[in-house]
């Protein structure tokens, strides 16, 4: 009882260090307002805002206009929890009623984030203490884990999905560790409810648990045997199951005809022939399961791809572009769809092995080779667990190096690999010592990275004060039912906080979402001031254009398909008229009429506000 007392009560510890360390760190930002978001929030955090504000006042219950929104993306109404994975919103709304309402919702949304992104050590800590038995062993791989800045590439973020996803995901390893030591049911089950939630409340979570499978369905052509066949093994997957059939937004982007779905059948349908043969036969009997287990992937896939819905069309495009360019955009971006230059920005961009190091930390990749280079040399004495994590991690290597947002996958697996592969040293003394000296020198780095920090994500002061006076006059001047047309990145600003209907938003994981921001970027970029009228007109039924000269010109022409080395748009284009600095032009485009203007030369916030006659 007194070691697993002091168990908690470290856990406790690093959970509230950790989150503190997001809030402190967030809070002393000089980008991040405190008082007024109207300036801060724009893109994802913007929508999620609303979605959060909304159950704020209904109580903390279901908005009455929920499954019908007629905001998100006008001229469409959205069913919101069949197409976003709303989770966090509930859980900041609830917090924040609890607490009176008093103060800003948004730093409300700090804390419970911060918190809930914390927990991501007890799930490291209870993976290494499942392999190792050692309390000491899980405490230094929770510590290297806290201590590696990978994990906190959301630090500072409001409302963003996977600071509650990845912590269950972790969870959800943690209890199959200990399910595959005890064999216990309720440790099965308890690791599919883990998962089952991380896949309701983040999109991505779909494709990293299509990433563990795979790993999975690598080591049974390995073995020749599936990691299903051990007793109640099964039933880590009634909780996903389930997800898949009652959750909305799992149900609607088709979970169970996803890959995961088809690795899930290929490792569960060998495993239930194996089980029936009593005894089972020898010799050829590995051979067979992988014969079994690559028929049925071979099958399945195919199927459900017909079947499945085109929720992540443009998520496959962009994998396939980046393994065919070799990670680079190319020079000319119409070489590859629209789809893949739409998500080939920001974090979907790849990383360098110098990023990938100041990521991660020097210290925790020696650690890591360590530990993998030990575990696989004792692969004949170690459980199958034990070859998973570090298979696991380097496997999250290459999906790392594609895309700059799943680096947090290396940062949650290799400080378990690091520890458990450790504490498999005979020389006891010797491996405490190189993991004790490391684990300071990594502390070292990770001070320097907080104090560094600065999040790229807000804009600068000066900027947010331009994005407020927009809010502002928006609110006091235009009807409150006035749809808006402009940017994913901007317009979302002005539906958190005027609730103005959008036409475009962010999470563009339907085919319906991706072909509007398809037909507003061709038309802008390439068509002429008349064509882009008559699509606001007929296709998106609004009279109101918000051009953010910055987040148009720097960040999504080359999504338009003009290469990276053209500085100014073409001449003729809407583009051309509505982006340029003659003042004295913007108000002389004809068919439209600038009602709006913020301060010329502001950098990152040049703010033009047309309507249709």
């Amino acid at each position: 009882m007194p070691r697993r007392l002091t168990a908690i009560l470290f856990l406790v510890f690093a959970v509230a260090w950790g989150a503190w360390l997001r809030v402190d760190t967030a809070l002393s930002d000089a980008h991040f307002d405190a008082h007024d978001p109207r300036g801060l929030l724009r893109s994802d955090p913007a929508v999620l805002y609303y979605f959060t504000e909304s159950i704020l006042e209904a109580g903390g219950g279901l908005p009455v206009d929920f499954r019908a929104d007629a905001r998100v993306q006008h001229p469409f109404v959205t069913d919101v929890p069949a197409e976003f994975p709303v989770g966090q919103e509930f859980l900041v709304a609830w917090v924040h009623r609890h607490l009176g309402g008093d103060g800003a919702l948004h730093v409300t949304a700090l804390w419970v984030m911060g918190f809930t992104a914390a927990l991501f050590v007890v799930g490291t800590f209870l993976c290494v203490h499942a392999l190792t038995r050692s309390a000491l062993w899980a405490a230094l791989a929770s510590l290297l884990a806290l201590f590696t800045p990978a994990n906190y590439r959301t630090l500072g973020f409001v409302l963003v999905g996977e600071d509650v996803a990845l912590p269950l995901f972790a969870l959800h390893l943690g209890c199959l560790a200990l399910a595959a030591r005890s064999g216990r049911a309720r440790d099965y089950l308890l690791s599919g409810a883990c998962a089952a939630a991380a896949l309701a409340t983040w999109h991505a979570s779909s494709f990293v648990l299509a990433f563990e499978l795979g790993v999975l369905f690598l080591g049974l052509l390995v073995t020749g045997r599936s990691p299903l066949a051990s007793p109640r093994a099964w039933l880590v997957l009634v909780a996903p199951l389930a997800a898949g059939v009652f959750v909305p937004v799992l149900r609607a982007s088709g979970l169970l005809v996803s890959p995961a779905a088809a690795l899930f059948l290929a490792l569960a349908l060998p495993a239930y022939l194996e089980r029936r043969r009593q005894p089972p036969s020898l010799g050829d009997a590995p051979l067979r399961v992988r014969v079994r287990a690559c028929l049925v992937l071979c099958v399945a896939l195919p199927v459900f791809g017909a079947l499945a819905p085109d929720s992540y069309a443009h998520v496959h495009e962009v994998v396939w572009a980046k393994l065919r360019h070799f990670g680079r955009l190319p020079a000319d971006p119409n070489a590859i769809s629209f789809d893949a230059r739409l998500l080939w920005q920001g974090p979907f961009e790849g990383l360098s092995r110098a990023e990938f190091l100041g990521w991660c930390g020097w210290p925790l990749a020696g650690l890591f080779a360590a530990g993998a280079l030990t575990l696989f040399r004792r692969r004949r004495a170690v459980g199958g667990f034990e070859l998973l994590l570090p298979a696991l991690a380097l496997a999250s290597l290459p999906a790392a190096w594609l895309f700059a947002r799943l680096v947090v996958l290396p940062g949650l697996f290799a400080p378990a690999v690091a520890a458990v592969g450790l504490a498999a040293w005979r020389r006891r003394g010797l491996a405490l010592g190189l993991f004790g000296v490391l684990l300071l020198v990594q502390a070292h780095l990770f001070a320097g990275f907080v104090r560094e920090h600065e999040s790229v994500w807000y804009l600068p002061p000066v900027a947010q004060a331009e994005l407020r006076a927009l809010v502002e006059w928006v609110d006091l001047n235009l009807p409150a039912d006035e749809p808006i047309a402009g940017d994913f990145l901007s317009s979302t600003a002005l539906l958190a906080h005027t609730r103005r209907p959008i036409v475009l938003q962010p999470k563009y994981e339907t085919e319906r979402s991706r072909r509007q921001i398809e037909a507003f970027l061709m038309a802008f970029f390439h068509g002429s001031p008349a064509e882009l009228a008559e699509l606001l007109r007929t296709r998106f039924r609004c009279r109101t254009l918000l051009v953010d000269r910055y987040a148009l010109w720097e960040l999504m022409r080359t999504t338009a398909g003009l290469s990276p080395s053209e500085r100014e748009p073409r001449p003729g284009t809407a583009a051309a008229a509505l982006l340029t600095r003659d003042e004295d032009a913007l108000r002389a485009i004809p068919g439209f009429e600038l009602i709006y203007r913020g301060k010329p030369g502001i950098p990152w916030a040049d703010y033009r506000l047309f309507r249709l006659p």
